[in-house]
């Protein structure tokens, strides 16, 4: 019997199929973020976000700066100018953070609900 998040199980393919639709609420959430900016998803603008790996929100919702640096480096995203988007961001004030209820609604969700815990990373590996 295959483990619940196992690539073999159905609620692997459910999960997986919900991240790679791009409609998840942390999407949504950084997205609103971003335009405070005057950054798009997607845009058109040399500073717009271009987006490879739906990943990237999940990731960010979960690291922050940091985990946004490293989804940059692993081809998660791209932007045709850096240095004016990060520009974007430090004048609009979100490099600090700004407390909502719904912010705080998805990190918790994403710490909950991380399927690469220590503790599942062991029972996986005593299914195998």
């Amino acid at each position: 019997m295959p483990v619940p998040d196992s690539p073999g199980s159905r609620w692997f393919s459910l999960f997986k199929l919900y991240e790679q639709s791009g409609t998840s609420p942390a999407r949504s959430r950084i997205a609103a973020l971003l335009e405070q900016a005057g950054i798009r998803l997607n845009g058109t603008s040399p500073w717009d976000i271009q987006v490879h790996d739906n990943r990237v929100f999940r990731r960010l919702m979960m690291d922050g700066a940091l985990g946004l640096g490293e989804a940059y480096v692993d081809g998660w995203w791209d932007v045709g100018q850096l240095d004016e988007m990060i520009l974007r961001l430090r004048r609009a004030h979100l490099d600090q953070s700004s407390f909502s209820w719904h912010g705080l609604m998805l990190h918790w969700r994403s710490v909950f609900f991380n399927l690469q815990s220590p503790w599942r990373a062991a029972r996986v590996a005593a299914v195998h």
